[in-house]
C-alpha cells in the first residue's frame, strides 16, 4: 500500500471551516482504505490548546494518519503571532525548506499539495534535485480570480505572484491535478500538459456529523436564518444578504438572522449596515465557533442561505459550505452561480435567486419561509443530493484510487 505525503500551511484537525472539514473527511476515508499518510504542516503551535490538542491526537489518532508540525514553537498570544507572520516566518520557512528537502529528496511516492506560492516553489525545487517524486495539488478555484474582482491592494501583490508561478513554473512538475469543478478540469486540460492526470473530485462532506449532533451550547433565538461561511461580499455576497433580510423583515419579523464566520475586511462595513438599517439585534454577527457546533446550529435553524454573486471564483469553484448546508436537510436559498444548478434544482433540491440580486433573494426567503411543508421537502431532497454526489466515503475512494494509479 502506498504511502502519501500532505502539506499544509494548517492543521485540519485545528481549524473550524468547511474546507478543513472536506480535508478530514477525505484523509479519514484514504486510512479506511487501508493508506498511510503523513500529513506535515508548516507552522508553529498559535495557542496551548491547539498543542495540547496536537499531542492528544498523537495518542488517539486513526491507525495510518500521521500529523507532523515542522515546528514545536509556541507563539501563543495574539501579540506573538503577529510576530511570527510580519517578521519571523522568513527565518521559518528557511527551517522548514531544509526540512522538507530531508523528508522529500529520497521519497518516490506522492506529494499532495495546495496552490500555496512558498510550498510550491520549494517541490519544484525539490523535483529537479528528485525527479521520482510525484506531486499532486488540489484546486479549488481560479487563481486568476483576483481580475475580476476588487482585491485590497495588500493582498494583490501575493494572489497575482501564486497565479503566475502555478501557471508558468508549477504545473510543469506536476504528475496530478485534483479539481473541484469542470471548469477548472477544462482549464487545465486547456494547457495542453501531456504527463499530467486529472480528477474531478467535487466538494465533500461527512454526513455522519449530522446524523445526531449535541444541542448546541450557543444561545441563538430561534427561529432564525442562518449563514456560516466568509464575511466577505465578491465571495459570499453579505452585503446581499443583509439587503435581503431587511426587505423581508416586515413580512417575517419572527425570524433573526445569524452571521457565523471570523472578521474579514468587509466585516466592519456589515455591522455599518446592520446598524444603519435599524436591524442591531435582528442581525448578529457572531464570529467564527467551533467545529463541532456547526451540525447543531445548522440543524436548528429554520433557512440555510447563501447569496454568492456571479464572479470568476464562483464559476472555478464550488462552496464547501453548501455541502454542510445540504448534509443537515435544513432548506436552503442560494444563487445560481458556477456549477451549483449542476446539482440542485430551483423549488425542489434549493430556492434559487438571481446573483447579485437583492430582490430576488428576497423572494427567494419569502417562498421558503411562506412555505414550511414545501421547505421541509426541499431540505430533505437537498440531503439526498448530497449523499448521492458529496459523500466523503464515495470522494475519499475516488481520490484514493487516483493516487494509486499515478
Amino acid at each position: 500500500m502506498k504511502h502519501y505525503i500532505f502539506l499544509s500551511r494548517s492543521n485540519p484537525y485545528q481549524a473550524n471551516g468547511a474546507s478543513a472539514n472536506r480535508t478530514r473527511g477525505l484523509l479519514e476515508g484514504i486510512i479506511a482504505q487501508g493508506g498511510k499518510i503523513h500529513f506535515y504542516i508548516l507552522s508553529p503551535f498559535f495557542s496551548r490548546n491547539e498543542k495540547l490538542e496536537y499531542f492528544n491526537f498523537q495518542q488517539n489518532s486513526p491507525s495510518g494518519l500521521k500529523l507532523i508540525y515542522l515546528s514545536s514553537i509556541l507563539f501563543g498570544n495574539a501579540y506573538m503571532e503577529r510576530f511570527y507572520k510580519y517578521i519571523l516566518s522568513y527565518f521559518f520557512e528557511i527551517i522548514f525548506a531544509f526540512m522538507l528537502k530531508k523528508v522529500l529528496s529520497d521519497f518516490n511516492g506522492v506529494v499532495f499539495t495546495t496552490p500555496d506560492y512558498y510550498l510550491m516553489k520549494q517541490l519544484c525545487k525539490l523535483k529537479t534535485k528528485n525527479p521520482k517524486l510525484i506531486i499532486v495539488c488540489e484546486i479549488s478555484e481560479y487563481l486568476d480570480y483576483y481580475k475580476s474582482q476588487d482585491i485590497p491592494k495588500w493582498l494583490l501583490p501575493q494572489l497575482i505572484r501564486t497565479e503566475k508561478f502555478f501557471v508558468n513554473q508549477f504545473v510543469n512538475c506536476l504528475s496530478g491535478c485534483v479539481v473541484m469543478t469542470k471548469a477548472l478540469y477544462s482549464f487545465i486540460e486547456d494547457l495542453n500538459l501531456p504527463n499530467i492526470k486529472l480528477l474531478h473530485l467535487p466538494m465533500t462532506v461527512d454526513l455522519s456529523r449530522f446524523e445526531n449532533p449535541q444541542k448546541p451550547s450557543l444561545n441563538f433565538k430561534k427561529p432564525y436564518i442562518l449563514f456560516v461561511g466568509v464575511m466577505n461580499n465578491a465571495k459570499d455576497g453579505v452585503d446581499i444578504l443583509i439587503d435581503s433580510y431587511y426587505e423581508t423583515n416586515t413580512k417575517f419579523h419572527q425570524y433573526n438572522l445569524y452571521l457565523v464566520g471570523p472578521w474579514q475586511y468587509d466585516t466592519p462595513g456589515h455591522l455599518d449596515k446592520i446598524k444603519t438599517l435599524g436591524l442591531t439585534g435582528k442581525v448578529n454577527w457572531i464570529n467564527e465557533v467551533q467545529r463541532d457546533e456547526i451540525p447543531p446550529i445548522l440543524k436548528e435553524a429554520s433557512l440555510l442561505v447563501l447569496p454568492r454573486p456571479d464572479s470568476k471564483q464562483a464559476q472555478g469553484g464550488f462552496p464547501t459550505k453548501l455541502g454542510e448546508y445540504l448534509a443537515s436537510g435544513i432548506p436552503i436559498c442560494a444563487t445560481s452561480v458556477g456549477e451549483i444548478p449542476d446539482y440542485l434544482t430551483n423549488n425542489e433540491t434549493v430556492f434559487f435567486a438571481e446573483p447579485g440580486s437583492v430582490g430576488s433573494f428576497a423572494k427567494a426567503m419569502d417562498r421558503a419561509l411562506s412555505n414550511p411543508e414545501l421547505a421541509k421537502k426541499v431540505g430533505m431532497a437537498g440531503r439526498n443530493i448530497a449523499e448521492i454526489h458529496f459523500n466523503k466515503d464515495i470522494q475519499s475512494q475516488k481520490l484514493h484510487k487516483f493516487l494509486q494509479n499515478l
